[in-house]
């Protein structure tokens, strides 16, 4: 029980060093220590030479944080979908996260999105991403994203 206790406490300190990050446009354009996705806008430059390999991305734009919540709208998701994609990526459907190469707004394991029948380019649609999680929430519940809720 005190293990269990314990590995609660630390995933939660955990997370709370990284969600403290300040969300300004400098903060996109630096590179990550694998715990924050890589959202690198198009005036950062090349994305090529980050360690990782990562290769896409784009600063969310209101718009596309207001079509991913209309999408988890459209498909029925439950409303704690807009709290996941916001703490998984900012609402940026074209979020990658270097190092473990989880893409799209809720932040699939490429072999997860595979699962489904999906691919992360799929996924960088919204409505696309919320099919796939409303899917994936129909299999196995929240327990894919139980982390976020730290």
């Amino acid at each position: 029980m005190l293990r269990k206790l314990l590995t609660v406490l630390v995933v939660v300190l955990a997370f709370a060093s990284v969600s403290g990050v300040a969300a300004d446009p400098a903060f996109a354009c630096r590179d990550y220590d694998g715990h924050r996705n890589s959202i690198v806008p198009p005036s950062c430059g090349s994305s090529a030479g980050h360690d990782g390999g990562y290769s896409a991305g784009s600063e969310a734009s209101g718009s596309s944080v207001g079509s991913v919540d209309a999408a988890i709208d459209a498909v029925g998701l439950p409303p704690i979908f807009h709290t996941i994609a916001a703490r998984e990526s900012g609402g940026d459907p074209y979020a990658v996260n270097p190092y473990s190469g989880a893409c799209g707004p809720f932040q699939f394991l490429p072999s997860t999105a595979a699962s489904l029948g999906y691919t992360c380019a799929d996924l960088t649609d919204p409505y696309t991403a919320a099919e796939a999680a409303l899917a994936l929430y129909n299999r196995d519940g929240l327990s894919p994203w139980a982390a976020t809720a730290y």
